[in-house]
């Protein structure tokens, strides 16, 4: 009888003694659990080396904490109700910080919101930094900002308010100006920062709106112009004769006040103000025709009286034979 307790304890005290050669807990330096040979963090900081499944574990989860109310636990989602797979959770509402040194990287707040650069993200995802993207939203403005380097290269898409600009609806805002391009990055349209318009270039020559290429409309309008030419109808408009209109295409082989054609080639030239000119060659043309017909009206006033007096002559000289 004595042999058979004997065994059992014998087998008891021995598993004690086989388990406490993998556990070392020194008075003083580093604990081992699962290691007689903890390894240290530091030259003076004491450490726990853990060589197991966990500090705490239930199910499938594991968690790390002195207050089991106030840690965070790593494990497999244990819901039904919820997919498959890896959560980590904290025990209390707060956040769950990634950091790279001292610094907090990415925090997924209490709130679910997610911030990037901040650790106090204002919506779903709020990324804020100047290389890349920069995403804010507040009670009164809001705008989603792409940045390298700002402000030198900054575009932001905007609405509502935002800084010290007040504006409705959406807004696109560049520093060095705002491109749209098409087919692999071929730029087709571009505001620049003095806020001229380029379509097919960037060159506007310093014109508010510069094409390069066709312009098809269904109605163009110029708003206002000052020197129309109906100064030609005035009387103290000094109409030049045909005979200094022909001795001018003569010398220069163009109408005056008319471009030529090297001059059009080279510059351009203004649709309003080509348009005003040549309005004033036609008026000119309408009063050297008014005057030709005045011409007209008076020659035949002449070759009818003359007609009148031939035939009272031809009358005479019948009436005598």
């Amino acid at each position: 009888m004595k042999k058979q307790f004997f065994i059992p304890s014998l087998f008891f005290f021995l598993s004690l003694f086989l388990n406490a050669q993998t556990n070392t807990f020194p008075t003083n330096g580093n604990v081992g659990i699962g290691t007689t040979s903890p390894s240290s963090f530091g030259s003076n900081q004491p450490t726990l080396d853990l060589r197991g499944s966990s500090i705490y574990r239930t199910g499938s989860i594991m968690a790390f904490s002195s207050d089991l109310s106030k840690g965070w636990s790593i494990g497999r989602a244990d819901d039904s109700s919820l997919p498959d797979g890896l959560v980590i959770s904290t025990s209390d509402v707060a956040p769950i910080n990634f950091r790279t040194g001292t610094n907090t990287r990415l925090t997924i707040h209490e709130s679910g919101n997610v911030g990037i650069g901040t650790v106090n993200p204002n919506d779903k995802l709020h990324v804020n930094g100047n290389t890349t993207l920069n995403i804010y939203h507040g009670t009164t403005q809001g705008h989603l900002n792409f940045r390298q380097g700002q402000p030198v290269t900054d575009v932001a898409i905007v609405t509502a308010q935002h800084g010290l600009a007040t504006y409705n609806g959406l807004r696109i805002n560049g520093t060095n100006g705002v491109s749209i391009g098409t087919n692999n990055g071929v730029e087709r349209l571009r505001v620049t920062s003095s806020g001229n318009v380029g379509i097919g270039t960037t060159d506007t020559k310093g014109f508010k709106l510069g094409v390069n290429g066709k312009i098809a409309a269904t109605e163009v309008k110029v708003a206002t112009y000052a020197n129309w030419a109906d100064f030609v109808f005035k009387s103290d408009y000094d109409l030049p004769t045909l005979k200094e209109v022909e001795q001018h295409i003569k010398e220069n082989g163009h109408l005056k006040d008319i471009p030529n054609a090297d001059e059009v080639k080279k510059e351009g030239f203004f649709l309003a103000e080509m348009n005003a000119k040549l309005l004033q060659k036609i008026e000119e043309l309408t009063l050297y025709t008014i005057a030709q017909q005045k011409e007209l009206q008076n020659q035949e006033a002449i070759n009818k009286n003359l007609e009148e007096r031939l035939q009272k002559l031809e009358a005479l000289l019948t009436s005598k034979n």
